[in-house]
């Protein structure tokens, strides 16, 4: 069962450079320049055998996203600033076995198996106009059951069926296009290549295909073939990513706004009546309470 405690304190960790910018994290942490973020975010946490494997019994997965910040006067509320999603760092699930993906039932499937039970630590940085990077947020994320039985499952679905059936390849300026689901098919779920280079014969960078494909303009040499495609994963789309990860940010903003609140309304309550917030405040508590409660019924927050 996962540990409060040290979920918190591995939590903390990140918390501490919170609105540092990446030169002044790597400064801290007496470490040199990195363009990888992902290799910042557990540089950070430098987390020892037991918390690694503390993770790992967890299914809790350390993962990076970064966000682009526009300035823009205008548009200053009170969080100061427009964010709009970018998907500089893509949000990678797992890389697609396609033999496997068509003999699979949904509740057995290996992608519901990985998205029920994991949760994500994700380090959220914010990249501005001038490209300078800082780390925004660290929260604890996990994909709601909601989603995943309904818009991911469907996509599941959908991904097996074309396996089933054949891929369907098009080869149109030097460009091969396919019949997966695509970013803007599904709000949450997309399938897109994951490899370094494209491929379409027996090598590294290629799957094989439980059926033939079915090509359209077919280029007339050995380095394309029916039984292979590019290596295809599950990937999460980033705007899906950016509004989940807002949502939790805004409750925990909501969260502070209201501590704040009550906090002003018993310092309110406790000088309005003369109420001791001393050694006489266990004594007090009841007639505080009470009058918290006839001040919110009359007046509401304020």
């Amino acid at each position: 069962m996962p540990d409060n405690k040290i979920n918190q304190d591995i939590l903390s960790r990140g918390n501490i450079y919170l609105n540092k910018t990446k030169e002044e994290i790597e400064k801290d942490l007496n470490i040199s320049k990195t363009g990888n973020l992902s290799q910042l975010s557990h540089k950070i946490l430098n987390l020892n055998v037991k918390e690694r494997d503390y993770l790992k019994r967890n299914h809790i997965e350390v993962r990076t996203t970064t966000f682009q910040r526009n300035k823009n006067k205008d548009n200053d509320k009170e969080i100061g600033i427009e964010i709009v999603p970018r998907s500089k760092e893509s949000f990678k699930i797992s890389q697609i076995n396609a033999d496997k993906l068509i003999k699979e039932q949904w509740e057995n499937s290996e992608l519901y198996t990985i998205l029920s039970r994991t949760t994500y630590l994700l380090f959220i940085y914010m990249e501005d106009s001038e490209g300078e990077i800082t780390l925004y947020h660290v929260i604890y994320w996990k994909i709601s059951n909601e989603d995943i039985q309904e818009n991911i499952k469907y996509t599941w679905k959908e991904t097996q069926q074309v396996f089933k059936d054949g891929v369907s390849l098009k080869y149109e300026n030097n460009m091969v296009l396919n019949n997966l689901p695509k970013m803007a098919h599904n709000r949450i779920l997309h399938v897109r290549p994951s490899a370094s280079k494209s491929s379409y014969t027996n090598n590294s960078n290629a799957m094989k295909l439980p059926y033939k494909s079915h090509w359209i303009n077919k280029p007339d040499n050995d380095n394309y073939q029916d039984n292979y495609m590019t290596k295809q994963a599950w990937w999460l789309n980033s705007s899906y990513v950016f509004e989940e990860v807002y949502k939790i940010i805004n409750a925990q903003h909501l969260d502070k706004n209201l501590n704040y609140i009550i906090n002003k309304k018993i310092d309110y309550i406790f000088q309005k009546n003369n109420l001791l917030k001393n050694n006489n405040l266990i004594n007090n508590l009841n007639d505080c309470l009470e009058k918290i409660i006839e001040e919110v019924n009359s007046q509401g927050y304020y």
